[in-house]
């Protein structure tokens, strides 16, 4: 055995048997030394700086703040710049439009002038499909919980006039109940008779009421007979009108 290995050894066995002597105020401080034995005895990522005074201690500190700070302002950055990408698009997409609104113009021989009906004909297109995702979504989470569930079941066959009547309810009940979060499944489908709900998930959120409602208002006239059989649709999932019994509690 070579001087080196059995110096390492002497060394060893000296700490060891100090470890076991000294009384140490938390006996995982006995390892601090191993700990500082394995930092040392690493050949790469070997972060050890070795300090004099307290000056340097400083010195290290502040250049590690420094680059955290730096690693913060680049995310910020970061997420700026994402921020400015979804202005662009939404940009893209206006330009798109009043593309199209020119070269329409021209193919059915206009002037070549911005038509303002035909502007909002092409932004009609293009908002369209979100608020039909925004009526779907909503009245998925009216209908059922999270966990696609039934929130509880109306009694009777639903008609567009049904429907009409449910969606103008909605002013007076979202004013009512202004200050909560939630509105229990039977208020909400009141003149609808509700027969059964559950009680462990039968309150549904106030906000998709009031988009639902939002939605409803913001319509034109001759456009709600449409809308009214759209929602009947979906909530045809939740009506039972025949008369068998069920097991299910109130």
């Amino acid at each position: 055995m070579d001087s080196g290995n059995q110096t390492e050894i002497t060394v060893r066995n000296a700490r060891n048997e100090f470890d076991e002597r000294y009384s140490f105020a938390n006996s995982n401080y006995r390892y601090v030394f191993h700990f500082i034995d394995f930092i040392m005895e690493l050949k790469t990522n070997n972060a050890v700086f070795p300090f004099e005074k307290v000056s340097d201690i400083q010195e290290q500190l502040r250049k590690q703040w420094a680059g955290y700070m730096y690693e913060r302002l680049t995310q910020a950055e970061a997420h700026t710049t994402q921020a400015m990408e979804g202005v662009f698009q939404k940009l893209d997409r206006i330009e798109a439009a009043l593309s199209r609104i020119a070269s329409r113009g021209i193919a059915e021989g206009g002037s070549g002038l911005l038509d303002i009906s035909k502007m909002a004909e092409c932004l009609v297109e293009d908002s369209l499909k979100t608020a039909q995702d925004l009526l779907v979504n909503c009245l998925d989470q009216i209908m059922l919980d999270e966990y696609r569930n039934p929130r509880g079941l109306i009694k009777k066959a639903l008609t567009g006039e049904d429907v009409r009547k449910w969606l103008d309810s909605l002013v007076n009940l979202l004013k009512k109940y202004k200050w909560a979060k939630t509105i229990p499944f039977d208020i909400v489908f009141g003149v609808l008779s509700p027969k059964e709900w559950w009680t462990d998930r039968k309150e549904i959120p106030y906000e998709a009421l009031l988009k639902v409602h939002g939605l409803w208002d913001s319509i034109a006239p001759e456009e709600k007979d449409g809308f009214c059989e759209s929602v009947l649709l979906t909530l045809r999932k939740i009506v039972k009108d025949n008369e068998e019994e069920d097991d299910i509690p109130l």
